[in-house]
């Protein structure tokens, strides 16, 4: 089995960008956009209770993001503001910070 041509593989790669340009216009990921926009905005809400604390913002935060991601794995904190398009192609492993900004 011969290697696949750097030239063959560019064109292959750029056919299937092109197609995941077209069903990223189609109704259903827009729909799932819009959808993601919303959870964002709940997760990047920065209004704190009396009552929260570091853990409880964390809950809540992270019960968004498995919503939103691919993979949220154990142990795993996003500081807001966190934005994404899709979401669905993140997946993070065990004990993952994101900082913010």
């Amino acid at each position: 089995m011969q290697p696949i041509q750097s030239v063959e593989l560019l064109v292959i790669t750029w056919a299937n960008t092109l197609s995941s340009f077209k069903a990223a216009k189609s109704p259903a990921m827009q729909k799932h956009k819009v959808r993601i926009r919303r959870f964002l905005k709940d997760f990047n809400d920065e209004f704190i209770s009396d009552d929260d604390t570091l853990d409880t913002l964390k809950e809540r935060r992270m019960a968004i993001a498995a919503q939103i991601l691919g993979k949220l794995g154990e142990d795993t904190n996003i500081e807001a503001p966190f934005f994404c398009t899709w979401g669905c192609q993140i997946f993070l492993g065990k004990h993952c910070y994101i900082n913010r900004e």
